[in-house]
């Protein structure tokens, strides 16, 4: 077991998965939890009858954290709607650091999930310092979800990558200034088939937005962009009816963002658009199974500043679909 001390900017590949003995799997009780190695990587194969519970794979891996980082993980599989976790504990044990993916599916295509620093949160024990500096084991876990059932999840490529201290962003740009003035009686007003958009300058980050509509603003979409030409949408909404839209992005980063009205669609009046942080996001999709969420999901994507969480007086008509 070697800590691995890192350089900054430095890749580091904490497990290849070419020797997948290593990890152990162990499930809750009336769970099957099976590790075995698949074509270079390791698989975690789980089956949760008709119990609700946990299956995982676990391994010694003792590593010294940086003051800013990203952990990166190639993963593929089979299987329903289930929460995916990876967990990272000191020597003891008794201390737990997570990243948690509620609702994930796994494809049957490789695909890299990009673990930030905020992205890791304690969950629980004793210490009185929550900030992740060292752990000493680390876990990949499936917890049963909306779906449970039988299903594999294959793992590869564990790297790690120490950031630089980030870099400050010049103001945002806005195509109307109005819409981010904090002057309530100024707004953006657009018809259908036109937007509003702004710059932050660079990829920022952020957990969601509260649009301030004067009036009614039945549909919109919000669309993030990485080079301002190319758009692909995060939300849409159907049946808004005016007042503050809060709408959780959770995660979300960005460069570009815009509000686009349809075509066809009457005026509507954006009088303020706020910016949310990413905790803010994090704490909606936690804590409000009900929250009111756009009937569409476009092809999720990355946007931006903070701004501090405001109360909202309307409500979205909307329903939330896979």
């Amino acid at each position: 077991m070697i800590a691995l001390l890192l350089a900054a900017q430095a890749a580091t590949t904490l497990d290849s998965f070419d020797t997948p003995g290593r990890w152990k799997a162990q499930g809750s009780d009336g769970v099957i939890a099976t590790a075995s190695e698949q074509g270079g990587a390791l698989r975690l194969g789980y089956d949760f009858g008709k119990v609700s519970g946990y299956a995982f794979v676990a391994r010694s891996l003792a590593i010294d954290w940086a003051a800013d980082y990203e952990v990166t993980l190639r993963v593929r599989g089979t299987g329903g709607l289930n929460d995916l976790q990876l967990k990272f504990t000191d020597a003891s044990g008794a201390n737990v650091w997570w990243f948690q993916r509620r609702n994930f599916r796994p494809s049957e295509e490789w695909q890299t999930l990009r673990i930030r620093k905020r992205d890791i949160e304690f969950a629980w024990g004793p210490t009185a310092d929550k900030v992740l500096r060292h752990s000493d084991r680390v876990e990949l876990v499936v917890v049963r979800g909306r779906d449970g059932g039988a299903g594999t999840i294959e793992i590869d490529d564990l790297r790690y990558v120490v950031l630089p201290p980030p870099t400050p962003l010049p103001p945002p740009r806005a195509s109307d200034p109005r819409a981010i003035d904090r002057d309530p009686r100024t707004a953006w007003i657009g018809k259908g088939g036109e937007g509003w958009r702004i710059d932050f300058g660079g990829r920022q980050s952020l957990g969601g937005l509260t649009l301030r509509w004067e009036g009614a603003a039945p549909r919109y979409a919000i669309e993030t962009s990485d080079d301002g030409k190319r758009w692909a949408g995060v939300r849409t909404v159907d049946g808004g009816d005016g007042g503050d839209d809060p709408i959780a992005l959770a995660d979300l980063e960005t460069r570009w963002l815009r509000v686009m009205l349809p075509r066809g669609a009457k005026a509507a009046r954006l009088a303020e658009l706020v910016v949310e942080p990413p905790e803010w996001g994090r704490r909606r999709t936690r804590s409000s199974p009900r929250w009111p969420r756009p009937r569409r999901v476009a092809p999720f994507r990355a946007a931006s500043p903070n701004s501090p969480i405001g109360r909202w007086s309307g409500r979205m008509a909307a329903r939330h679909r896979d």
